[in-house]
């Protein structure tokens, strides 16, 4: 037996008005005895003159005839399948704000000030900002000169420093 290629029930159904009521039909059917599959119809092979749409669709109008496919009508939340995705992706949601919190943690246990006093935390950010300023009053308005990057990540450290020493004195 070949391998399926298409995911069709039947295709090439002659598109009359009685075969599209037995898809009714059956539909009804289903509904009654509670079933989650539906039946759908795609309309194939255009008449003459007429040319497929966007997608592969034709109305049914325009159609010789029209292939029949299978759906869950359950809501989308509720088919299996999506409820899986969706548990992923809360799981990917919580492993990233995990993630996000190691990374800070590693932040401030590899930030070389993090065993500082309050006060001395306080002092070298006051001693640093002196720096800054002499900076800017030594470098004439020039942006590249003022641009210090060591200061600014020594200055960011000791402010995370602080809030951490804050929070646990």
């Amino acid at each position: 037996m070949s391998q399926a290629k298409h995911r069709h029930l039947v295709r090439n159904v002659p598109n009359t008005e009685d075969n599209r009521k037995f898809i009714k039909k059956i539909n009804k059917m289903s509904k009654n005895s509670d079933s989650i599959w539906k039946l759908f119809i795609k309309y194939r092979k255009p008449k003459e003159g007429f040319h497929y749409g966007s997608g592969g669709s034709l109305k049914c109008d325009n159609a010789n005839a029209f292939s029949v496919y299978i759906d869950d009508r359950r809501p989308y939340g509720q088919r299996p399948e999506n409820q899986y995705r969706s548990k992923l992706w809360e799981e990917n949601r919580k492993l990233e704000e995990e993630n996000e919190a190691l990374k800070r943690q590693l932040a401030i246990y590899s930030n070389p000030y993090i065993d500082w006093s309050v006060s001395s935390i306080e002092d070298e950010i006051y001693e640093i900002r002196e720096r800054i300023v002499d900076r800017f009053l030594e470098c004439d308005n020039d942006k590249l000169l003022l641009r210090n990057p060591e200061l600014k990540e020594q200055h960011d450290q000791l402010m995370e420093a602080l809030e951490y020493a804050e929070k646990h004195d």
